[in-house]
């Protein structure tokens, strides 16, 4: 039964109501939607709602939902009479509906989900405006939140692991988010574990019903609240109950607790009840994807991993109509080999499901004897990685600065951050991007700021995309442009047209274009008239409690113009006006003549000062500047370029020996490897391509090494700040791919990005709003401080090694530890290793850069191919 009803708490100062509206006329003739908006002149506010606008409203108004099928509600004045409904504002799968009667939409993933709908009149009619709300899917609220007001607990679930292992997880509590005094709001109490450690706490019934000779128990974090120097950390706390025999499948067992639980009745079926040792991609693949995997594994904490028989049979279920659609049997991939050269990471053996063979399109379980199912998940073009892709694309947009967020683009209310015309002043400074010839590119340089002012201030200086806790907007957040800019010309089939209800929506430039320009218009800006490009504007110091983006007093402050960040934007402003030239014209000729500018400056200071610099400075400019040739070389056809690129690049005389994947001597060697051979030197391009298919075939190599199929692009290096799988990496391989069509590259990306939306070991998706159980409590300030909704498609950090991370201690001794985690963290599997907490910034922060534009690449080709 759905629960529909507002939780009261909910409903304080600064939630955002689930009944929104579309601002402005249907214009039945074709969209009438604002074209080019850029910031809300009313000032730091939300857009204000017309009169004539489409309605929405889910579940009656409801905050959130229980159940995955939400009653939506549609209002839209005359002459609509039909009406498409979508979690996807481009409305792949919907068709169109008579817009009287009831409606509803099956919404799988958990977390904040938005919904979209647009109408129309008559069956010829143009779509109009698009409009959006809101809602919280949580199908064990009602379980977790049983212990408020003094009630029992209840458990949210008891499954199998295996034919002898019964999994149940009691959820202590939910942290809500809602902007009111206090900041945060813990419904539920803790659970007091120590009475449930001890099997006779256990009794299964009736009858004569399988006995717990032994129990383990895992617990983890699941979100914080903050009350001053008080923390509150709700848990959920996972009990692994060995049987002394198989439990009995298809008859409803009653679990009794000893005390403070409520007993919990359930039923084992193996051919649909889902088992937590089961493991899969829970958006899906697309139908000709190889790689669709489910893998079969558990671990118990300090009980070990379980041992599964080799050779397990398991089935396909079509959930729509129960039917078995393939069946085959698992292979063992590892037991505790070493992945990556780092050891044992799993703590258990891991067997894996191939079922790529099933194409038809529809909805699936894998499924083994005596066990139960993976959650369900899609085969599907356009609702798989197309759906990830554009909830990443669409999550982008939540972070820029410097403009409103409201409708009719986002059921998420927030006024304007960091614009002049609010009252931020922007400061002047001397410093710039490569000061610290050891750390080029850093930031949150704050002592330093106040006494390197010039005395001048910068009205210009608005817009970019923050990061996740950080307000400030980098030179290397132009990644995202990059990876844009990539997927229009590659696969314009896709993405030329797509519509990602945006401000800019409507004009001739495709919106995952104009979502990246948001970065390239700041710098643009910041251009000097001899053409240096400064490479940060950063806040003065970190938000304190209760300041959001658009409310606190934080200084800001503009860096001078440098050579590595000028040539950073020379090289993305050159990708720019090659694109655009086949969409606008006039934009694109505006970036040529601006990469041209900033190029020659930068040419200048690299022959006058940097090439007599310190090492360091010399190999980074130095990569910097080889991708800014190969870039000029592109736009103008000019082989003076090549001589530069020359100049900057070994891959004159060899393929390089390439570190990662998504860093500038791979962007320089893919940019160069994708130059018409008219303006190339044929060897150099040989060794351009020849440097990714080495790479890539690394990354083929690492990841044959892994129980889970996971790819890192730096295996040199601790799996650390998000260097780890739960950002879908694999720039590299899908480069390869595109280079020589080889399918292993693309095989392998499906596998890794698997990882990324469920098939780990946690069941976990790292991405907000993506699959059934999906991170909940990432690192944005203005959610864990005012209570905006956490909007779907961010990926966090995610799993990071605090055994290898000196600095961290603090977590164990002032997070984890006093909250109860079991076992140790220090004694946890790596992949087992991450919390969502919010407040953990090597877990749950996430870059623009390194997070939302390795996502959009990945997914954008998995999406196109």
């Amino acid at each position: 039964m759905r629960a529909a009803v507002a939780i009261g708490v909910l409903a304080a100062a600064g939630a955002v109501s689930a009944v929104v509206v579309v601002t402005g006329p249907l214009g039945w003739g074709g969209s009438e939607r604002p074209q080019g908006a850029t910031s809300n002149e009313s000032g730091a506010t939300v857009p204000a709602l017309a009169d004539d606008a489409v309605r929405i409203m889910l579940d009656g108004g409801a905050e959130r939902s229980t159940d995955t099928l939400i009653e939506v509600e549609v209002h839209a004045p005359a002459p609509a009479d039909q009406v498409q409904i979508d979690v996807d504002p481009s409305f792949p799968e919907a068709t169109w509906q008579p817009l009287e009667g009831d409606h509803a939409i099956s919404v799988r993933d958990g977390g904040y989900q938005m919904v979209f709908a647009r109408v129309r009149a008559g069956a010829d009619g143009a779509p109009g405006p698009i409009g959006v709300a809101g809602i919280v899917v949580d199908t064990t609220w009602e379980a977790a939140t049983a212990s408020a007001d003094g009630r029992p607990h209840r458990a949210s679930w008891a499954r199998l692991a295996a034919p002898d292992l019964l999994k149940v997880r009691i959820e202590a509590g939910r942290v809500v988010w809602n902007g009111a005094a206090p900041d945060d709001l813990v419904i539920g109490r803790p659970l007091d574990t120590a009475p449930l450690d001890d099997p006779a706490a256990f009794r299964i019934g009736p009858g004569d019903a399988p006995a717990v000779t032994a129990v383990s128990r895992v617990s983890r974090p699941n979100g914080q609240a903050t009350f001053g120097d008080e923390r509150t950390i709700p848990m959920i706390h996972d009990y692994y109950l060995q049987l002394d025999r198989a439990l009995p499948l298809g008859v409803e067992m009653v679990l009794s607790f000893a005390a403070g639980v409520e007993e919990v009745a359930f039923t084992i079926d193996d051919r649909s009840t889902v088992s937590p040792a089961v493991h899969v991609n829970q958006l899906g693949f697309r139908p000709d994807d190889a790689g669709k995997v489910a893998m079969l594994s558990e671990w118990r904490g300090a009980a070990g991993g379980v041992t599964y028989a080799d050779g397990t049979t398991f089935e396909v279920i079509d959930t729509a109509t129960g039917a078995t659609v393939a069946s085959g049997i698992t292979a063992r991939r590892t037991g505790t080999d070493d992945e990556y050269g780092k050891g044992d990471l799993t703590g258990s053996e891991v067997h894996e499901a191939d079922f790529s063979q099933v194409s038809a399109p529809g909805r699936y379980q894998v499924c083994f004897q005596a066990i139960g199912c993976s959650e369900s998940f899609a085969i599907s073009a356009d609702s798989t990685w197309r759906r990830a892709a554009v909830a990443v694309a669409r999550a982008a947009y939540h972070q820029r600065s410097g403009t409103a967020l409201g409708q009719p683009y986002t059921a998420v209310a927030r006024p304007r951050p960091f614009h002049p015309d609010d009252g931020t002043v922007f400061q002047q400074t001397t410093l710039t991007m490569i000061d610290d010839p050891t750390d080029v590119g850093r930031d949150d340089r704050f002592d330093e700021y106040p006494t390197h002012t010039t005395g001048d201030t910068r009205t210009d200086a608005w817009g970019g995309h923050f990061d996740a806790g950080d307000w400030n907007s980098r030179i290397q957040h132009l990644a995202y442009l990059g990876m844009a800019l990539d997927l229009v010309r590659l696969y314009p089939d896709t993405f030329a047209d797509l519509d990602l209800d945006l401000p800019e929506s409507g004009d001739d430039i495709p919106d995952l274009i104009d979502e990246g320009l948001w970065d390239l218009d700041l710098y643009r800006r910041l251009q000097n008239d001899d053409g240096g490009v400064p490479g940060n504007v950063d806040q003065g110091r970190f938000g304190d409690d209760g300041e959001s983006s658009w409310d606190n007093s934080i200084g800001v402050y503009v860096f001078a113009p440098d050579v590595w960040s000028t040539y950073a934007y020379a090289a993305t402003a050159a990708q720019a006006a090659v694109v655009l030239a086949a969409y606008d014209a006039d934009l694109g000729q505006e970036y040529a003549d601006s990469a041209r500018r900033a190029m020659e400056w930068a040419e200048s200071e690299w022959a006058a000062a940097v090439v007599s610099a310190d090492e360091d400075l010399r190999l980074e400019v130095g990569e910097q500047r080889a991708v800014a040739a190969a870039s000029m070389l592109a736009l103008t056809g000019d082989d003076a370029w090549n001589d530069v690129f020359g100049d900057a690049s070994t891959i004159d005389d060899a393929p390089l020996d390439l570190l990662d994947c998504d860093g500038p001597q791979c962007s320089a060697a893919w940019i160069y490897a994708r130059l018409d051979p008219s303006v190339a030197r044929a060897d150099w391009q040989a060794n351009a391509v020849e440097s990714i298919v080495r790479n890539a075939d690394a990354a083929l190599a690492g990841q044959a090494t892994t129980a889970f199929a996971w790819v890192i692009e730096r295996p040199d290096i601790p799996v650390v700040w998000g260097l780890g799988p739960a950002i879908p990496h694999g720039v590299g391989l899908l480069r390869a791919y595109v280079l020589t069509g080889d399918q292993r590259y693309r095989t392998a990306m499906v596998r890794a990005a698997s990882f990324s939306l469920g098939a780990n070991p946690l069941n976990t998706s790292f991405a907000t709003g993506l699959g059934t159980n999906p991170a909940r409590f990432p690192l944005i300030g203005d959610s864990i401080e005012q209570g905006l909704p956490v909007w779907p498609g961010t990926f966090q950090y995610g799993i990071h090694d605090l055994r290898v991370s000196s600095d961290d201690d603090w977590v164990d001794e002032f997070v984890l530890a006093p909250a109860g985690v079991q076992p140790d963290a220090a004694d946890t599997p790596l992949l087992w290793s991450w919390y969502d907490l919010g407040t953990l910034p090597m877990m749950n922060e996430f870059t623009f850069s390194q997070s939302h534009a390795v996502a959009l690449w990945t997914l954008g080709v998995l999406a196109a191919t």
